[in-house]
């Protein structure tokens, strides 16, 4: 018994703990973090290896409310040892929490770097653990912050985009505003047409819908007249056989004896009654006439026989006369039901005849209503399909509108491009009339670039102007590239001697070699390489600078673009205004200073540059 009892009472101990935490899941769900209280938890052995492995990476366990109400679960698997460290580290972490489940103070309230005395033998891979998750962190956290540098560039070079496509989508807004007016004003119309539409609508139903049911009426009137008709005959049928009846039984009383003559019958009987009594009294006084009794006794019996003959004859005519007459009736009765009968079809007939006329004529009518709503669902799908066909111009209109204005765009930057790289060209040309010193060895062949471009046709210009757009289109290709193209041209290829010439030649054939260079001078000395590098890196120092002010170009024309239009031409004729200003001082320098073959050579390599 007492074995019995300490069960019983370790069971109710046991269903007492779980009880108290279940009535606090709600609640431990809502305030603990899981991830706060798994380190001690896992120190104290509250939960193993395999229990968080399962909160923390199983699939169906994804927010930290499910890993607590998970932890509820396993704890309600431990035994109560279990229960009360939870309750420990429910002290340490959340005292609130702790007060509420127990009604109790909590007795140490730890902090996060020391919270439990840990052996040093587990303290070590605890933060093992946590160095190797900080690293993770950082690790994700630099990933993180690449990841927004390279986005927040891609982001600020489509804010450039959306900035084009700003004003391209401004001239579009300006121009569908229009389109929007002109449409807002056409839905006004249709929507006027489209109440006025329904109004009508709405009559037609009503009329419809009054004339169905003055159909329904009519309909039900013409039954009643009809079943009223038919009754009437029926009662007038049933009038003439009565009146028939009526005339029989008139004719019966008419041929039946009436009361005069069954008395004066009667006194006839009364009066042979008294008269054979007489004769009887007579017979005992006469006896001598007994012979005349026989034989009016013998006439008597032949006359009762002959009576009684007639009789039976009467009788038998008479039964005769009965049944001719019953049949008679019979038959009258017979006929006189046929007659109702072919009266009440032809009745019958009739209403149906009638029935059926209203019914073709209310078919015709329909028919009629039918062509019509034909011609009108025939008229509306022809007047849809002219609306679809007239839309389908306007959008195959409104779309070559806009692939010609997007094409006019693209020629008009195309243009603009052109202008600038002339202009770049132009100017490096400039520069490089200043800064260089060119042999003088070359002249002009035929005449002077002034007077070429002076006296050329417009199919001229436009050649020197591609010629020029690709030329400067490989030069940025080159330095772009300028590894790979050393590779290529095979510039290095003799270390001995310093460059290849024939490589040198290759890189920018529109500029002369300085004398002394390679290996084919007066002086026959190998010059070194460095100089010759010197040299390319100061032209690719050059090119480089150019493509820096085209695009600086680009811009500038960019912003006057998006300022007004007053502006726009004031900034314009500044800009043309001190682009005379440098180019005359740019002239006037390069005359002072250098001598006329020498400036006819610049304008021989500018002449060159440009083609």
């Amino acid at each position: 018994m007492s074995t019995g009892d300490n069960m019983e009472n370790w069971e109710e101990h046991e269903m007492m703990w779980k009880d108290d935490l279940q009535s606090y899941r709600m609640h431990l769900v809502e305030s603990v973090n899981y991830q706060k209280i798994c380190p001690a938890l896992l120190t104290h052995k509250v939960i193993d290896n395999e229990d968080h492995e399962e909160l923390s990476n199983h699939y169906t366990i994804r927010t930290e409310k499910m890993r607590t109400n998970r932890l509820i679960d396993i704890l309600q698997r431990k035994n109560e040892q279990s229960y009360l460290k939870f309750l420990d580290v429910l002290g340490a972490y959340y005292p609130i929490v702790f007060t509420e489940m127990t009604g109790k103070e909590p007795k140490t309230i730890a902090s996060d770097t020391s919270l439990f005395d840990v052996p040093k033998d587990e303290l070590c891979p605890l933060l093992m653990q946590a160095l190797d998750r900080m690293q993770q962190e950082n690790f994700d956290f630099s990933r993180r912050l690449s990841r927004c540098s390279h986005a927040l560039e891609d982001r600020i070079q489509e804010c450039e985009r959306s900035n084009k496509k700003i004003k391209d989508l401004q001239q579009r807004v300006d121009r569908y505003d229009n389109i929007d007016s002109e449409m807002a004003t056409l839905r006004q119309d249709v929507d006027r047409l489209k109440t006025e539409n329904y109004t009508v609508c709405m009559r037609m139903i009503d009329t419809n819908s009054e004339n169905s049911k003055l159909r329904d009426t009519n309909m039900k009137l013409k039954n009643d007249n009809d079943k009223l008709r038919v009754d009437l005959q029926k009662l007038e049928s049933c009038v003439a056989l009565e009146r028939n009846q009526s005339v029989r039984l008139r004719n019966r009383l008419q041929c039946s004896p009436s009361d005069r003559d069954i008395m004066e019958m009667k006194k006839e009987i009364d009066e042979l009654k008294l008269k054979l009594a007489q004769a009887h009294s007579q017979s005992y006084r006469d006896e001598d006439n007994d012979m005349r009794i026989q034989i009016l006794k013998r006439d008597k019996d032949e006359a009762i026989e002959m009576y009684a003959e007639a009789l039976d004859n009467l009788n038998k005519l008479r039964e005769d006369c009965a049944n001719a007459e019953s049949a008679r009736d019979k038959y009258l009765d017979e006929k006189e039901q046929l007659d109702l009968t072919c009266s009440v079809l032809r009745s019958d007939c009739d209403m149906y005849k009638m029935r059926r006329d209203t019914v073709w004529q209310q078919l015709q009518e329909v028919e009629k209503e039918r062509e019509m709503v034909m011609k009108e669902r025939n008229e509306a799908q022809s007047f849809a399909k002219a609306c679809m066909q007239e839309k389908a111009q306007y959008r195959t209109q409104i779309r070559q509108l806009e692939e010609r204005f997007d094409q006019q765009t693209q020629s008009l930057l195309e243009k603009e491009r052109e202008v600038l790289s002339v202009k770049a060209i132009l100017r490096d040309q400039n520069r490089i009339a200043e800064g260089c010193s060119w042999p003088n060895t070359y002249k002009p062949t035929t005449n002077s670039i002034g007077t070429s471009t002076a006296s050329s046709t417009p199919t001229a210009q436009t050649d020197s102007d591609e010629a020029s757009d690709r030329g400067f289109r490989k030069r940025t290709h080159r330095t772009k590239y300028y590894s790979k193209f050393l590779k290529s041209s095979e510039i290095y290829s003799q270390p001995d001697v310093g460059v290849n010439l024939n490589g040198i030649k290759n890189v920018f054939p529109e500029i002369p070699l300085a004398p002394n260079y390679g290996p084919n001078d007066k002086d026959g000395l190998a010059h070194p390489q460095a100089q010759n590098r010197k040299r390319l890196y100061s032209m690719e120092y050059y090119l480089k600078e150019d493509l820096t002010n085209v695009v600086r170009e680009e811009r500038k024309s960019k912003e006057i673009k998006r300022q007004p239009a007053h502006r726009r031409k004031k900034v314009q004729n500044n800009s043309s205004s001190s682009k005379q200003r440098s180019s005359e001082s740019m002239s006037t320098n390069s005359n002072e200073d250098s001598p006329p073959e020498q400036n006819d050579n610049v304008m021989l390599s500018m002449a060159s540059l440009s083609l």
